[in-house]
């Protein structure tokens, strides 16, 4: 528990110290569109099972549009074809959405959100980490050592706050509208000077 602590709080420390995020940003889309593609078009199927309406679907939900691909267009393409034309649309449209509020404004806004979910999604990890110790007794009975199944299944909570941190970060970005920004305060951390309830779960875990 104590590296997952590190891993989350230098996170948030490189936005509170104002660096860009827009590499980091960059490195989510790719993630996006690629893990999108594994998911609906998985190269080990033949064409013909893969599932462009489900893969247009998905990404929908970010930023493609009918106006800029079909999932009939997706069929003209080869899989690498696909892959590289979803990327490179991706990375268009979320430069749009940086060039229209510009760029100043917009490092500012990737940096209040990235913060706000990711102080949202610890602490509801330090709930589910509560709960979790709170039931791991359970796991005796079914003739599993407790310490064994609360280790691996905090590894897998932690991997998916990780992966929920990156996906609600990248889809609030890309549902950005200028009329809906009015005035853009200076990210604040929320937690500094939070009394935590959860100081028995961050206390170092042995990870021998």
């Amino acid at each position: 528990m104590n590296q997952q602590r590190e891993v989350l709080y230098e996170q948030r420390r490189r936005i509170l110290r104002n660096e860009s995020l827009r590499e980091t940003i960059n490195e989510m889309i790719d993630k996006l569109v690629t893990d999108s593609v594994d998911a609906y078009a998985d190269e080990k199927l033949y064409p013909e099972e893969w599932d462009y309406e489900g893969l247009y679907k998905h990404l929908s939900q970010y930023f493609l549009t009918e106006e800029i691909m079909t999932p009939q267009d997706m069929e003209e393409y080869t899989r690498q074809e696909l892959l590289e034309r979803l990327l490179e649309i991706a990375h268009e449209e979320y430069q749009d959405r940086v060039n229209m509020l510009g760029e100043a404004m917009f490092s500012q806004l990737e940096k209040a959100i990235m913060l706000r979910v990711v102080d949202n999604k610890w602490m509801e990890h330090l709930d589910n980490m509560d709960m979790l110790r709170e039931g791991i007794g359970l796991r005796a009975y079914g003739q599993k050592n407790p310490l064994v199944e609360y280790k691996f299944e905090a590894f897998e909570m932690f991997q998916n706050m990780i992966a929920a941190i990156q996906d609600e970060t990248i889809m609030a970005l890309y549902k950005i509208r200028a009329q809906l920004i009015q005035e853009l305060e200076e990210p604040v951390d929320h937690l500094e000077g939070a009394q935590s309830h959860h100081e028995d779960v961050l206390e170092p875990q042995n990870e021998d």
